[in-house]
C-alpha cells in the first residue's frame, strides 16, 4: 500500500473525524452515522476510501460489520516525513 492513499484519506476532514471517534473503540458505520451527525450513506463513502488507505480493520458481526482504526501506516508515514526533514528515525 503506497502513502498516497493514505495521505489523501488523511487530507479529508471527514475521514480525520471517523478516525479520531476510532480511537476509542469499534464501532458499526450507524453509530459512526449518529456521533457525527452523518448520514450513512457519507459514513459508507468515507469508510470505503479510510479503507482503500489501509487506515481501518473491519470485523464482521452477524449483520454488522465493526471498524477499527488500523494506524500502523502512520509510522511508515512519520518515518517518511522525518527523514524529509533530515531527523533520525528510531529505527536505526
Amino acid at each position: 500500500m503506497g502513502l498516497q492513499k493514505t495521505i489523501a484519506a488523511l487530507a479529508n476532514e471527514e475521514n480525520r473525524k471517523i478516525l479520531e471517534l476510532l480511537q476509542s473503540g469499534p464501532l458499526a458505520a450507524g453509530a459512526i452515522a449518529r456521533k457525527l451527525q452523518m448520514s450513512p450513506a457519507a459514513v459508507s463513502y468515507h469508510l470505503a476510501k479510510l479503507k482503500q488507505a489501509g487506515l481501518l480493520y473491519e470485523t464482521r458481526r452477524g449483520n454488522f460489520i465493526d471498524y477499527e482504526a488500523d494506524l500502523t501506516l502512520l509510522d511508515e508515514l512519520v518515518a517518511w516525513v522525518s527523514g524529509l526533514k533530515g531527523e533520525e528515525s528510531d529505527e536505526t
